[in-house]
């Protein structure tokens, strides 16, 4: 027993009683007075009470034993009241020391964290959310990195195919839904038509003939329903046939020559109907996923740390409470057995009497025995009960024990969970999320490798095509050249018989201008002298004095002015003869 335990008990009970008036105050029972609220809590007066100051005093461990020995052993100093008196104090501490002990326990209990199972509601709730997003994300990309992978592994050609094949689907896809489109609108306009038709069908028959008491349909509008009602048959079968050609578009499946792929296909079919910002969006989507998965479980983690540290708490209060009461309770057992020895000893002495007793003073030996005897039989009571509540006590205190290992070992699986446990995820979903898109980038590479083989394949194929093309072209082209080396040499002879017909042409040719020329000239000398007739002629001069001055010199056939000679200035014009004469000249 350490020196000190007793004030350290004192003041927890002090930071006890602290507590239970500014945060936890009792309760009264449910519709009780006022009155009834007050009478459940009891008042201890402890200032006179001898146990009380023995343990509160600052002496140390032994002398507080030997001073409860002395309290608890029957002092024949004192009457018999007191001796009753000191035991009800002892009954009284002891009474006081388990009502402490409860009401420490009921402010832990009020003290108690109300946010336990609110913690493991949201530590459920947000991690198992947390989890199931993060496989609702991660899960379409997983399955379609599997998907490329299995077809890939079946050849280098394979996922090219099933691409093909994805594509016409689309576009027979479109053609079906056109086509039933077009059903639904032709049997739509029959059905329409029949009921028109139906209608027409009323409509004549109301059109009767005959006398008023055997009027019937005339058989002009029965021809009319006979043909109605024919074509409206012949639709009936056409809106049949249309409808179970409907349900054969509707219901036919496509047909794929890659069975046994059909998952895959479909994840295929997935990726490519979803667009490059899509998929962008969904792996960020993923990444916002992964973090948040790790700071729920860091914020949920510490909230956990954080109860668990202050469960801590309460368990060292409990625990220095528990200690500071059973080492109280030591005291208070040994003192007992201490005591009981005493008093036992002062029992056998007045058990005997002693030599000359007289009546009277066997008397007073025997009320003094029987009050000893009183007092050890109500210490024994008491002393079973210090036992009792020492064990209790001693249990409670290993309990106490029990609870704080386990607590210190959730605190330690708890930081461990705040700490290397979620630096572990952590770590693990960074992996994860790059191995996912390690594996899309890896599958992308591979797919292009495949397809540069593909089309080199391709390529290869149609140069190959091309040279033997090119090699039998030359063989065309040989005969190409001789059938126009033909041509030339036909062309040729063309034209060296054009050479000499065109010579022999031109010589004549040259003949005949000759000839024209000589010719021409001939008329242009003939037609020179036709117009010179009408000046030969003279006709003006049966005019008379009019023009004599200037026709005398004009007419005179031996002076003529030379061919080509101007007439001089300011004379008259030549008259017509002389015009004549110059027409004949430059002619």
């Amino acid at each position: 027993m350490a020196n000190g335990t007793s004030p350290k008990l004192q003041e927890l009970l002090e930071q006890a009683k602290k507590r239970t008036e500014k945060t936890a105050p009792k309760k009264p029972t449910p519709g009780a007075p006022e009155a009834e609220k007050k009478k459940q809590e009891k008042t201890f007066d402890m200032d006179n009470n001898t146990f009380y100051k023995i343990v509160f005093s600052d002496a140390t461990p032994e002398e507080k034993k030997a001073q409860f020995v002395a309290a608890m052993t029957y002092d024949a100093k004192l009457t018999q009241e007191e001796n009753k008196r000191r035991q009800k104090e002892l009954d009284l501490f002891k009474e006081y020391l388990q009502f402490e002990r409860r009401r420490m326990a009921q402010d832990i209990i009020t003290l108690a964290d109300t946010d336990a199972f609110a913690q493991m509601h949201d530590m459920i709730n947000d991690m198992c959310g947390a989890i199931s997003d993060y496989d609702k994300n991660m899960q379409p990309l997983s399955d379609i990195i599997d998907a490329i992978w299995k077809l890939r592994q079946e050849g280098k050609e394979m996922t090219l195919e099933v691409y093909k094949e994805i594509q016409a689907e689309k576009e027979n896809a479109i053609i079906r839904d056109q086509n039933i489109s077009d059903r639904k609108k032709e049997i739509s306009e029959l059905e329409h038509m029949n009921a028109s038709a139906e209608a027409q069908i009323e409509v004549l028959r109301q059109q009767k003939t005959g006398m008023p008491w055997n009027r019937r349909t005339s058989d002009a509008a029965l021809a009319k329903i006979a043909k109605i009602e024919a074509e409206t048959a012949q639709r009936l079968a056409d809106i049949a046939g249309k409808k179970q050609d409907l349900e054969t578009l509707q219901n036919t499946p496509p047909v794929t020559k890659f069975a046994g792929f059909e998952k895959e296909k479909e994840q295929l079919r997935i990726l490519l109907d979803i667009s490059s910002d899509e998929w962008k969006n969904k792996q960020k989507e993923l990444i916002r996923v992964a973090n948040h998965f790790i700071d729920t479980t860091a914020e949920r983690g510490a909230d956990v740390q954080k109860l668990l540290e202050s469960v801590s708490e309460q368990i060292d209060t409990l625990n220095d409470a528990n200690r500071g009461v059973q080492s109280i309770y030591g005291l208070l057992a040994e003192a007992s057995v201490e005591a009981s020895k005493v008093n036992k000893k002062q029992r056998d002495q007045h058990m005997l009497p002693t030599d000359g007793e007289t009546k009277v003073q066997e008397t007073m030996r025997q009320n003094k025995l029987a009050a000893i005897e009183d007092y050890i039989a109500n210490s024994e009571t008491s002393a079973r009960d210090t036992a009792k509540s020492y064990a209790d006590l001693a249990i409670q205190g290993n309990r106490i024990t029990a609870m704080k290992g386990a607590n210190l070992e959730q605190r330690q699986n708890a930081r461990e969970l705040t700490t290397s446990g979620i630096a572990g995820v952590a770590e693990g979903l960074s992996v994860a999320l790059t191995t996912i898109s390690a594996a899309a980038l890896n599958e992308s590479t591979e797919h292009a490798r495949d397809a540069l083989r593909v089309m080199s394949e391709k390529t290869d194929l149609q140069n190959q095509q091309e040279a033997l093309r090119q090699a039998a072209g030359y063989a065309e082209l040989a005969t190409t050249v001789n059938e126009q080396a033909e041509k030339l040499r036909a062309f040729r002879e063309v034209s060296d018989a054009a050479t000499e017909m065109k010579q022999k042409g031109l010589e004549a040719l040259k003949d005949s201008m000759k000839t024209a020329m000589e010719c021409a000239q001939e008329l242009l000398d003939s037609t020179a002298e036709q117009r010179g007739l009408d000046a030969d002629a003279g006709v003006s001069e049966s005019l008379g004095d009019f023009n004599k001055k200037a026709a005398a010199p004009a007419n005179d056939d031996k002076t003529k002015k030379p061919e080509g000679q101007k007439p001089a200035a300011k004379k008259e014009p030549p008259k017509g003869g002389d015009l004549g004469k110059l027409g004949r000249g430059g002619a």
